[in-house]
């Protein structure tokens, strides 16, 4: 059982059971819910997963005044973007932009924007 795992943080779990993209609709929408729900798949306390979940949340107020390049680096991603962006993936590099988004629809405009004319943004 995947809760039963140790040494995965509640990220990686949420990964590797297939319920990133619920996970990440649930958070965009503020549903705080639905993502107690994600996580007491994972034999979570109800007490840990409201910790995460409002973390969570606060992370994403936080990153409404960032741009997207303070998002990807306080979220640990920029390594991961660059190189996605360097090989011109554009399903990594929305993939990879979804993670810190607020706004359904915004990582798609962008990554096309960039993949548009990539030497705009030093590509």
């Amino acid at each position: 059982m995947i809760g039963e795992q140790t040494g995965i943080t509640w990220n990686q779990r949420v990964a590797d059971a297939g319920l990133l993209e619920e996970w990440d609709r649930a958070a965009k929408r503020g549903d705080r819910w639905e993502m107690l729900r994600i996580l007491m798949c994972f034999d979570m306390s109800l007490g840990d997963a409201e910790k995460t979940v409002d973390a969570v949340l606060a992370k994403i107020q936080e990153y409404s005044g960032m741009t997207w390049n303070e998002r990807l680096a306080d979220a640990g991603l920029l390594e991961e973007w660059d190189s996605a962006a360097k090989r011109r993936d554009r399903s990594a590099m929305v993939r990879i932009l979804t993670r810190v988004e607020t706004r359904a629809g915004d990582a798609e405009k962008t990554v096309d924007a960039i993949l548009t004319n990539p030497a705009n943004f030093g590509l």
